[in-house]
């Protein structure tokens, strides 16, 4: 991002704002994916988002103006919003419900695996081409991969259940479902929408180089990957509430030091709060997972994951440039933190039905 704001002449505030329409897209995605997914199949669905997403980023290396790179950026996030709802109802299809805590921890692996390498990816391909290239590069791995799942893949072989008028107006009356939604824009937050930011903060708080500021984003998430299975191991061994709970409070902790940290502490502080933010994932979508009747799976994920999605990480990280504007990027980390912690509050509230609660009952027996 920093390259494309110099090669564009954006400033924070419409940086972070590529992210917004990114999100507004990916909200979009998610609400067609329901839809779409009742007339063909959910691989089918899958292929077309990885290919599509792959193309329309293509397309965005070749914007000369930020209104063009917005415009395709929300081709982009469309194009992906397509894949949650398909890819979650296919996971918990072929998978058994006291086994979804450490499956779903498996398939974070894959945006973690992204934090990590993304950044490192960045620098190795800025070393030797421009930054439109990059983007080319990255479009066309995208609309390889869904051509090697389309060929290779198994899962999916079925149709989701066409969204309707009262099948929503029931999610809607659904206390856990607003509650869900609330948890989901602070863990895209947590995890997506500050680490898009903390290059930009290191930067322009602190004055690192681009390579040190990308090098220290991709390092803070090697631990991610183990992490991430703690919270499916939490799952299903303690419950949904107790685990969300403790992920949004330690976050909430981690978030706020990192606000206050300067000098010797920052390092650590920016290493130490993504290990417990990448812990919503597992225990997140297993709550919506079981939230949700089986049929209509892919409808619930699609009426709540997009508008999650586009607060946490579109409107968060453009609000975080707009403090970052005036001077107070350190006051926007310290109202996110001080939200996680409300959120680890919230968690207590939810209903979630009894098979996942006495699995992990069963599991301290």
């Amino acid at each position: 991002m920093p390259n494309i704001k110099a090669s564009l002449g954006m400033d924070h505030g419409a940086a972070g704002g590529v992210f917004l329409f990114i999100a507004s897209g990916y909200l979009a995605g998610i609400i067609l994916s329901g839809i779409i997914s009742c007339i063909i199949k959910h691989r089918s669905v899958i292929f077309i988002s990885a290919v599509s997403c792959g193309t329309a980023v293509i397309f965005m290396s070749f914007s000369h103006s930020a209104a063009v790179l917005n415009g395709f950026a929300s081709l982009t996030g469309l194009a992906a919003g397509l894949y949650l709802p398909s890819g979650i109802a296919s996971i918990t299809h072929i998978v058994k419900p006291s086994g979804w805590g450490r499956a779903l921890s498996i398939h974070e692996l894959a945006p973690n695996l992204a934090f990590l390498t993304a950044p490192l990816i960045a620098e190795v391909c800025l070393s030797f081409m421009n930054w439109r290239n990059t983007l080319q590069l990255i479009g066309c791995c995208s609309v390889a991969a869904g051509i090697i799942y389309y060929s290779c893949g198994k899962s999916g072989n079925f149709k989701g259940r066409m969204p309707a008028y009262s099948q929503a107006v029931s999610f809607f009356r659904m206390r856990s479902y607003w509650i869900m939604l609330v948890l989901f824009s602070l863990g895209v937050l947590s995890t997506l929408g500050i680490y898009t930011m903390i290059p930009l903060y290191l930067i322009a708080e602190f004055n690192y180089s681009r390579l040190a500021a990308n090098t220290i984003l991709s390092i803070s998430r090697i631990l991610t990957l183990v992490t991430v299975f703690v919270s499916g191991w939490s799952v299903d061994r303690f419950g949904l509430r107790r685990t969300l709970s403790t992920v949004f409070i330690v976050t909430s902790v981690l978030t706020l030091s990192m606000a206050a940290a300067s000098g010797r502490f920052l390092i650590p502080a920016v290493f130490a709060q993504p290990l417990a933010a990448v812990c919503f994932f597992p225990a997140g979508i297993a709550a919506l997972s079981a939230i949700f009747p089986e049929k209509s799976r892919n409808v619930g994920i699609s009426l709540s994951v997009p508008l999650a999605f586009w607060i946490g990480a579109g409107l968060a990280p453009a609000a975080l440039g707009a403090f970052a504007d005036r001077g107070m990027f350190r006051a926007g980390f310290a109202v996110a933190g001080v939200a996680f912690l409300a959120g680890g509050v919230l968690s207590y509230f939810l209903d979630i039905p009894s098979v996942k609660e006495d699995a992990a009952t069963d599991a301290e027996k």
